[in-house]
């Protein structure tokens, strides 16, 4: 059961990536920006 779900998830995880990877990728870039600024 541990193993399906854990499949599951990944398979899950893999098509959000692929997904938002765009939206993941500006994500990050505006938080890495934001903690440079706060700095």
């Amino acid at each position: 059961m541990g193993r399906f779900l854990s499949a599951t998830v990944r398979i899950l995880l893999a098509k959000w990536a692929k997904v938002f990877s765009v939206s993941e990728n500006t994500y990050l870039k505006s938080i890495n920006c934001f903690l440079e600024n706060a700095r």
